[in-house]
């Protein structure tokens, strides 16, 4: 990866496409399976894939934010549909004539890949990249998650989970130029909200959650603004993680009951030849007179 990587859901879609157009086996399906690098009906093969299927649908909403009297909005929409069969073939997927090579026209990829340029301008999407700070941060972030899922003592479930979603996201920056930026910007925040599930599960965690959690939002912050806001969001995250783990970190005080009483705490029961004994009738008859 670059020191800075700015891909958008066009410039993606068009790569994924033109790989498979140009990959040297017979059939779709297999085309499909060497581009993602996953056996086709595994988790991963669906995980992957739907990142796929997703950049049409994010090609899609972005032409809908255009104004509709804007004469591009039309004229790209119109072919949504040819893009979309090319990466959810209807009919050709085990055929080998046509074959990978023949599922999209020409003239539909061409300008698939003008819509490339148009998005950077009209959306900014070169203002904002995926920078190798970025990138290390979120790697130290994914780190930090296989280390406390090791040894956190979280229940299966979630440790499933979130496992797959690091794999997931070390995929995906690791093909970012098949997904684009926007997948592993979702897929990060996503990762931020099981952090928020491992707190409520296990709230003694949350000093090794909220380490997990700064790389992760350093990340999604540099992507879109610079280091100092980074710094202060990240502050926000410690300052979360502080409070958690005070709450959940703080003993109850148990209730003191009082001591049960010792030789010593025995009340003293006077004798009547005491000289501290005093006579109230004396007292009353010598301040008589």
């Amino acid at each position: 990866m670059g020191n800075a990587v700015s891909v958008n859901p066009a410039l993606a879609l068009h790569t994924f496409i033109d790989r498979v157009m140009k990959s040297e086996t017979p059939h779709v399906h297999e085309a499909f399976v060497n581009v993602l690098n996953c056996n086709l009906g595994t988790v991963e093969y669906v995980q992957r894939h739907s990142e796929i299927v997703a950049l049409v649908a994010a090609v899609t909403e972005r032409l809908h934010a255009l104004p509709q009297d804007a004469r591009a909005r039309n004229r790209y929409l119109a072919y949504v549909p040819s893009w979309y069969d090319a990466v959810v073939p209807r009919n050709a997927w085990n055929q080998t004539n046509p074959g990978p090579s023949a599922i999209i026209s020409a003239d539909s990829l061409h300008l698939l890949d003008s819509l490339v340029d148009y998005f950077d301008f009209t959306f900014a999407d070169s203002r904002s990249v995926m920078s190798a700070e970025a990138v290390e941060h979120l790697r130290e972030g994914l780190q930090e998650w296989r280390e406390l899922l090791e040894d956190a003592d979280l229940p299966d479930s979630l440790v499933l989970q979130i496992r797959g979603q690091v794999d997931h996201i070390e995929w995906l920056l690791a093909n970012v130029e098949l997904v684009g930026n926007q997948a592993v910007e979702r897929r990060a925040r996503e990762l931020v909200g099981s952090g928020v599930d491992v707190m409520a599960a296990r709230p003694r965690t949350a000093k090794r959650v909220g380490a997990a959690l700064a790389g992760v939002v350093r990340f999604l912050t540099l992507i879109h603004t610079g280091v100092d806001e980074a710094n202060g969001i990240l502050e926000g995250v410690q300052q979360m993680t502080a409070t958690v783990q005070e709450i959940a970190g703080g003993e109850v005080p148990a209730l003191e009951l009082p001591a049960a009483p010792g030789p010593t705490d025995v009340p003293r029961i006077p004798r009547l030849d005491d000289p501290n004994i005093i006579d109230a009738d004396v007292e009353d008859d010598e301040a008589a007179g």
